[in-house]
């Protein structure tokens, strides 16, 4: 079996007086921007990188460690992948979102809205993290 680490951020924009939550709808299922580490990335840089990559945003305020580590495994061209993934937070620039090509759409949505959109259990417990980072820094 392959193993992957991705990482990558709940992430917050701006939208006044509150926060959105940004999502990626993969069409498969629906995250937060992550992808995989390359060798030579620490994860908090893999996980700033992706961000640009996926969503043309920058992380202005990102959480000192990472909020959330869960595993899953995947079928991917017939074999498993097991992947750890690791999720910090971050407050996002309010700049323009541009989409990768591997999204099929993106959603900015207020937290209890993103907590149902989200097809995984450990994004969702990763939001709540997040959710209290944010509240912390307010």
């Amino acid at each position: 079996m392959t193993s992957r680490i991705s990482t990558g951020f709940v992430t917050f924009y701006p939208d006044t007086p509150n926060y959105k939550v940004l999502l990626l709808d993969h069409g498969s299922h629906i995250s937060h921007p992550k992808g995989h580490q390359e060798k030579g990335e620490t994860k908090l840089h893999a996980a700033r990188r992706e961000l640009k990559e996926e969503t043309n945003l920058t992380a202005e305020i990102v959480s000192d460690t990472y909020l959330s580590s869960h595993s899953y495994t995947i079928e991917r061209n017939g074999k498993s992948v097991s992947k750890q993934v690791f999720l910090y937070a971050a407050i996002t620039n309010a700049g323009s979102i541009v989409i990768s090509n591997e999204h099929q759409s993106y959603y900015l949505v207020d937290i209890p809205k993103a907590r149902t959109l989200l097809t995984y259990q450990g994004d969702v417990d990763a939001l709540q993290k997040a959710e209290n980072w944010l509240t912390s820094r307010q």
